[in-house]
């Protein structure tokens, strides 16, 4: 009996300590002005700044949400997205007859017979063939024996071998309805320079070979377009870092500042030309030590044509940043540059108060929904940073240790029944 009261006091002071320990607006020391725009939903958004960034490590709990009457409002802080807007057109299968087309070339290529005159735009070539650089040639006929030229001569390659980078797919400049589609996978002619040749350094290992051996194509598809569909694209911002200090050598190295900027990515701009590099991202709290965050391959291929500047890394906070680029004896990136990228967060609500006060800095943490309401919010405009005026930092929650005790007083008593309980039983 008695255990049974104490689990019920234990339950009632629990609720008692979550009401004592409230968040209210005194306790935060910095505050903020939300100014409803122009709409009539009974939601409404804004979007995070550098000045919470800032005063608030985690966003997604340090911000406190006021009503007029003083009520707090429960909030919900998301990535923002740009709704509806188009994506990149889909390839389908076109499902044409095809037969192996055989030639001079030492790559067997392929002709479609496309007697519907479906609008094919792109051809799709699959193969388990790994670093090797080819070309390849689509021509269009009426009868099979007069050809116009579609493309002419497209890199076809593969370079996974010191970087993922590939050509598979193929679109065409227009769609083709022509009866008969011819494709030729062909060796680059003696003396061309092939793009990764044209890599400093190169970028194959055996690059004759790469460019001379004859490769197995499991399959070569004629595509049609797809319906676009819209996609909702998740919102980054560009931050341009302090000027990056440069070690080069061996390694580029790039150390800068970002500010308080959620991070969770980096591009890097250069004038060098063609060039094929391995890169890792670190990140400092003071400076000093860096952390490991992220590998990543940094390229830029047939003048640029083919390309890949971004590194991608978890998202992070860290006040510095550095990346060291290896050149593995090689000549060192020229006239590097950093942008990073920043995820765009909005934080969402229940209300339509025409003004709002926003509150943070503390260490308090607000009231969270776990799902944002469903209709359309009405955007509010943040006001300037200022002092909270009601801010009371020496002020001391007495009732909120006294219930911390009372129930650590609890816990003991009710430990020391039940192992007494459990001395009985085995009496």
């Amino acid at each position: 009996m008695l255990t049974r009261a104490l689990l019920a006091m234990l339950f009632m002071s629990g609720c008692l300590l979550g009401a004592a320990g409230r968040d209210e607006l005194s306790a935060q020391p910095y505050v903020r002005t939300l100014t409803r725009g122009e709409g009539s939903g009974a939601a409404g958004v804004f979007r995070l700044d550098r000045e919470l960034y800032r005063r608030v490590d985690d966003c997604r709990r340090g911000l406190l949400l006021f009503a007029p009457d003083g009520r707090e409002i429960p909030l919900a802080v998301r990535r923002a997205a740009v709704e509806a807007l188009p994506s990149e057109t889909p390839l389908l299968p076109a499902k044409l007859p095809a037969r192996r087309y055989d030639s001079t070339d030492p790559t067997a290529g392929v002709l479609f017979d496309n007697a519907g005159g479906k609008p094919v735009t792109a051809i799709h070539i699959r193969t388990a063939e790994r670093d090797f650089e080819k070309l390849v040639r689509v021509e269009a006929g009426p009868d099979g024996k007069n050809w116009r030229t579609v493309l002419d001569a497209e890199p076809f390659f593969d370079y996974s071998g010191t970087v993922e980078a590939g050509r598979r797919e193929f679109r065409f400049p227009a769609a083709v309805s022509d009866r008969v589609i011819r494709v030729r996978i062909m060796d680059y002619p003696g003396g061309a320079a092939s793009p990764g040749r044209r890599v400093n350094g190169g970028i194959l290992g055996d690059a004759e070979f790469a460019v001379r051996r004859r490769l197995r194509i499991d399959r070569i598809e004629a595509c049609l377009d797809g319906e676009k569909l819209p996609v909702a694209e998740e919102l980054s911002e560009r931050v341009r870092p302090s000027s990056p200090e440069k070690a080069d050598g061996d390694t580029t190295v790039l150390t800068f500042e970002c500010g308080p900027y959620p991070v969770n990515g980096f591009e890097l701009e250069t004038s060098s030309g063609d060039f094929a590099r391995k890169a890792t991202v670190y990140g400092s709290s003071d400076g000093g030590k860096y952390i490991r965050l992220a590998d990543g391959e940094l390229y830029s291929i047939d003048g640029g044509r083919f390309r890949r500047l971004r590194l991608d890394l978890p998202e992070s906070r860290f006040p510095f940043y550095r990346i060291v680029i290896r050149n593995e004896g090689l000549a060192p990136l020229e006239n590097c540059s950093v942008t990073a990228l920043s995820p765009v967060y909005e934080a969402v609500f229940g209300d339509a108060s025409p003004l709002l006060t926003l509150a943070y800095g503390g260490d308090s943490h607000g009231v969270s929904i776990a799902k944002p309401p469903a209709e359309a919010p009405v955007r509010y405009a943040l006001g300037p940073e200022r002092p909270n005026p009601d801010w009371h930092p020496e002020k001391v929650n007495w009732m909120r240790r006294g219930l911390v005790l009372v129930v650590g007083a609890m816990l003991v008593v009710l430990c020391v029944l039940l192992w007494r309980g459990y001395k009985s039983i085995e009496k």
